[in-house]
């Protein structure tokens, strides 16, 4: 959420080699990024750039301490999308994802809303997507999306974060299914398909796209992945960051470190054996919930 940083980042990326950035209207950071892409075009970079964004599901992109107005969730997304593209300084955005199910605090429907500061109050806590008003709330979001697809102002639309009666929810009114599913996703935490919410996404059409490859840190010390990086002279987070690209997935990175940037997109021109796929599939001792707590499983 600093401009500076981000724009750093993203310049430093850029020239790296990175073919796109990944932002959300909660991170307040879209200036920073437009800056750093007409900089780096201004010192000889010509290639494109994949914009993705997320807009923050109903209610949590706005000040969690004002009264939330549950049939606004339609406007409310055209509004935030709209804003989304004057930051970034552009007409249309590659992708536009859901950022999380519906959060608004008092509710039986989830578990209240926080985030990792208390000005940012936006997550929900195990949202439960059956119930009739966030599912209602969803569809609000999901419609104002396809509007925007149907209009040629995002190229593709998705979700990020969405358990499967989230998707459920949108499937009962969709004219356009999700292209992308964005998921806390990394060797370690229940194998391959954990809750089987790979194979559900990817029934629905939808392509997987993985954050935080790395569980955050922790596969850089693994045994088993420092292994395999050791037989391939590659690094651990390159190994990580494979078996997830090997599965078909797209996977999403954040470093100000120039050269973990090179490392990064070192993952593309070699393979994992089948062994070592199975080696990575049965890892185990990184249990994270594949969507957080955001919603029920």
């Amino acid at each position: 959420m600093d401009e500076g940083r981000t724009g750093a980042m993203v310049y430093d990326a850029l020239f790296a080699g990175f073919p796109g950035v990944d932002t959300a209207n909660h991170y307040r950071n879209g200036k920073g990024i437009a800056l750093a892409i007409s900089d780096a075009r201004t010192n000889g970079f010509a290639g494109q750039v994949w914009l993705q964004t997320k807009i923050e599901g109903c209610g949590n992109s706005v000040d969690p301490r004002s009264k939330i107005l549950r049939d606004s969730c339609y406007e409310d997304t055209r509004t935030v999308f709209d804003a989304t593209l004057r930051e970034l300084d552009v007409d249309r955005i590659d992708l536009t994802l859901l950022h999380a199910p519906p959060c608004v605090p008092g509710t039986d429907w989830n578990q209240g809303c926080g985030g990792p500061a208390p000005q940012d109050a936006v997550y929900p806590h195990l949202c439960d997507c059956s119930a009739p008003e966030p599912c209602e709330m969803i569809q609000q979001q999901w419609r104002a999306l396809e509007e925007m697809y149907a209009a040629g102002r995002t190229r593709a639309i998705g979700v990020s974060n969405y358990c499967s009666a989230c998707l459920d929810c949108i499937s009962k009114v969709a004219t356009v299914a999700p292209h992308v599913n964005q998921l806390y996703f990394h060797a370690g935490m229940g194998g391959a398909d954990p809750a089987g919410l790979v194979s559900y996404t990817r029934r629905m059409g939808a392509a997987v796209q993985a954050y935080r490859p790395l569980a955050q840190g922790q596969l850089l010390h693994d045994d088993t992945v420092e292994r395999i990086a050791w037989d391939h002279g590659k690094s651990a987070a390159q190994v990580a960051m494979r078996w997830v690209f090997q599965q078909g997935h797209g996977l999403v990175t954040t470093t100000e470190n120039k050269a973990h940037m090179t490392g990064n997109l070192d993952i593309f021109d070699w393979t994992l054996t089948a062994s070592e796929m199975e080696d990575l599939n049965d890892l185990h001792g990184h249990p994270d919930n594949i969507v957080g707590t955001l919603c029920v499983l």
